[in-house]
């Protein structure tokens, strides 16, 4: 398995030196003073201050497939959840952070999920910037959800007239209205 990382310029490899820790885990220490750490299943990604660091992928993974992202030493991802809790090869538990504070925007969903056994939603909390969302704050979301949804319904309502009437739906059109889905 190639386990060479790019230099930030990304032109060529940077190719580790390896080492053995003290415990028995192999060290890689890239040019930039970055380092991972692999030991037991598990691997740790560090910048050169040693803070846990990885932009391409999470910094800390386990044996059990559990991951976190980091960004300079504080949980961070900004396309999905940045901590899930695995168990059995069953997430168990999700939760989005950005730049340290627990943080979905609550159009999108929850900031923190927890699933059962069975793999159905047990649980939910909508975080926004670090602040727990207030009940009023995810009815507003709600709201504004089953208006979008109402105005989509009206508009393929629309799309199928057109096409009954043997006008020209284009790709376009229906792009337009997917677009509009949440």
């Amino acid at each position: 398995m190639n386990r060479y990382k790019l230099n930030e310029k990304r032109e060529k490899p940077d190719i580790p030196t390896e080492t053995i820790g003290d415990k028995g885990q192999r060290i890689l220490t890239y040019a930039d003073g970055s380092t991972c750490s692999r030991y037991s299943g598990s691997e740790l990604w560090r910048n050169a201050r040693g803070e846990n660091h990885r932009l391409d992928g999470p910094a800390f993974t386990d044996a059990a497939g559990s991951y976190t992202w980091f960004k300079d030493g504080v949980e961070h991802r900004a396309d999905g959840p940045a901590l899930a809790i695995m168990q059995d090869g069953r997430v168990m538990a999700e939760q989005w952070y950005f730049e340290g504070k627990k943080h979905r925007n609550a159009e999108e969903g929850p900031a923190y999920i927890g699933y059962g056994d069975d793999g159905k939603i047990r649980s939910r909390q909508f975080w926004e910037h670090g602040v727990k969302c207030t009940p009023e704050r995810i009815q507003e979301v709600k709201q504004k959800n089953l208006a979008m949804l109402s105005e989509i319904k009206e508009e393929l309502a629309q799309l199928k007239k057109r096409m009954a009437a043997g006008e020209n739906v284009t790709s376009a059109d229906i792009d337009a209205l997917r677009d509009k889905m949440p």
